[in-house]
């Protein structure tokens, strides 16, 4: 079963993406902050094989806590997940994000499907699009 730490400081953001993750077949570890995201890694038994992260999360930025999960475990893909568009990112952020490997990191802007989700999990995951299920329901996110 693979594992995913999901970033996100919005409760029901969160509740969202984890049921959506756990429905298909998702270990799923939980942190609303960058301090608790990074105490999650330090903490867990066996790989997390991809980082889902809000980019405006409190105590340390979704881009911070990628960078640090990079010096660590670089072979692990971050998707960010947003509802600011890339071009209003910080500055900070935005210089985070291009200092990350840009095979290993990909962006969704929200609001956003729950296929679309899945299928960019299942790409940085795995290489390819989920495709296991078919949700033809409005975004969810946002």
């Amino acid at each position: 079963m693979r594992t995913i730490l999901v970033l996100e400081d919005d409760p029901s953001n969160m509740q969202v993406l984890c049921t959506l993750l756990w429905s298909s077949d998702y270990r799923v570890l939980e942190a609303t902050t960058g301090k608790e995201a990074l105490e999650a890694l330090n903490h867990q038994d066996g790989p997390i094989d991809l980082l889902i992260s809000d980019v405006a999360v409190p105590v340390l930025s979704g881009t911070e806590v990628a960078l640090e999960l990079n010096k660590s475990h670089p072979a692990i893909p971050i998707l960010f997940v947003s509802g600011t568009p890339m071009s209003a990112w910080s500055r900070r952020d935005l210089h985070n994000f291009q200092r990350l490997p840009p095979d290993r990191v990909d962006f969704l802007e929200k609001p956003f499907g729950a296929t679309v989700l899945l299928d960019k999990v299942g790409e940085l995951i795995d290489g390819h699009a989920h495709h296991g299920l078919t949700i033809t329901a409005p975004p969810i996110f946002g």
